[in-house]
């Protein structure tokens, strides 16, 4: 495990309405006179800032200054062989890229918030475009990368985010250019200018398309005498049938003629008799998804099942980029406050690097996977800390977390209490 990536779990502190009250417990505040003999688990012997002092700072910075941080974190897991539990496909880095609402508000607001007419009032609102690595091996996604939606990237959903991540992948060519990626994105990034930015860039893809959306290309794909059709059993599980349509070479519409790439068209059904209640556990249940790729399939390229789960893989970053970050204890949707600059921004990115450490961190530091295993999920190792952090004096992140595995005791003493 290297020791330049020892978590620091900022995140914590924005977990919790008043954050200069934890803010105050994980620095151990000035006025403890031990504090001033030795390092914290942050490594700083100073006063924590005042709840004020903390945004107004935070307002000023420019969230692009962030960038260079998610590189370097990225570079320095790669270094410490952090990254192999995610097993990197056929050469590749799979990205998957996402919008989502930050914080939402009919009353509170500020000058960079969207503002958006709804039936029951007018909705302010701060959103984001993510990039994460994902992995069809483990359930973790790694972010890379963000872009706010700012006014101006227009007022439709698909404007606002296509914009904002024509800059996103801008920025992810200019940050991570050692990486080969493979960018996975939804039927609102099936456009022309994106999948363009994409080959100026050399970046590999997967984008779905749907019908109707794309009828000029399904009708192109299927009435070409290049069409290749096959049906595979699935390995896992003996019940399902997946059958793949596929055409090289066709124009992804008919507005960009020269964007020529892959359709691929998947159809999964359920043959065996009926083996549960739910409706997908019936015979003759279906489902249907359709690509465009820049990606060969077939003997002369990707697997037929093997693409179909790559190209699936970018719901990861909804189950656990967008939902852990909302649901299971980062409290993303949480308004810290507006400011008068970036401060929501910069904050959402502070905590996707605490979220980015804990998650490397939890993948490979073998401390931390049975920390996670005792008390069964990470929301509650981060309560454990919390309460931790907040009464007992620990050395280290080890022992700490040896603590929340039970492998260690402490003892409480009066002096340890705030």
């Amino acid at each position: 495990m290297s020791t330049h990536l020892t978590p620091v779990h900022p995140e914590r502190f924005l977990e919790m309405p008043a954050m200069i009250g934890i803010l105050r417990e994980r620095f151990d505040a000035i006025d403890e006179p031990r504090s001033r003999k030795r390092p914290t688990l942050y490594g700083l012997l100073g006063d924590a800032p005042s709840d004020s002092t903390l945004r107004r700072r935070l307002d000023l910075v420019d969230p692009h200054a962030l960038r260079p941080a998610f590189s370097a974190l990225w570079q320095a897991a790669d270094r410490a062989t952090m990254l192999r539990p995610l097993k990197l496909v056929i050469g590749f880095t799979p990205i998957a890229i996402d919008g989502s609402g930050q914080v939402e508000s009919m009353k509170v607001h500020c000058d960079r918030c969207l503002v958006q007419e709804k039936e029951d009032g007018v909705h302010y609102s701060h959103k984001v475009v993510l990039a994460a690595a994902v992995s069809v091996n483990v359930r973790h996604a790694i972010p890379l990368a963000y872009e706010p939606i700012v006014n101006g990237d227009g007022e439709c959903k698909q404007h606002c985010e296509s914009k904002a991540a024509t800059r996103l992948v801008e920025h992810l060519r200019d940050d991570f250019p050692t990486i080969k990626p493979l960018m996975l994105a939804d039927a609102l990034q099936s456009t022309g200018p994106m999948v363009k930015r994409f080959q100026a860039h050399d970046m590999d893809f997967i984008v779905k398309v749907k019908d109707p959306g794309h009828t000029a290309l399904f009708d192109k794909a299927f009435d070409a005498p290049q069409m290749q059709t096959e049906t595979v059993a699935d390995r896992d599980d003996k019940e399902l049938e997946h059958e793949f349509h596929w055409c090289d070479d066709v124009p992804l519409n008919a507005s960009n003629p020269d964007v020529l790439g892959t359709l691929v068209s998947w159809t999964v059904t359920r043959v065996e008799p009926d083996v549960g209640k739910t409706e997908e556990k019936r015979r003759g249940w279906e489902k249907t998804e359709s690509w465009f790729t820049s990606l060969r399939l077939g003997s002369d390229g990707v697997g037929l099942l093997g693409f179909m789960r790559l190209a699936r893989t970018r719901w990861s970053i909804e189950y656990e980029a967008f939902n852990v970050l909302k649901n299971h204890g980062m409290n993303m949707g949480h308004n810290y406050g507006h400011g008068k600059c970036h401060l929501v921004s910069v904050l959402f990115g502070l905590m996707l690097l605490a979220w980015a450490l804990d998650t490397l961190w939890g993948m490979t530091a073998p401390i931390a996977l049975r920390a996670r295993a005792r008390h069964g999920s990470w929301k509650s190792v981060w309560q454990a800390m919390r309460i931790l952090v907040r009464y007992v004096e620990v050395d280290g992140w080890e022992t700490l977390y040896a603590v929340i595995a039970d492998e260690r005791k402490v003892t409480l003493s009066t002096d340890d209490a705030r």
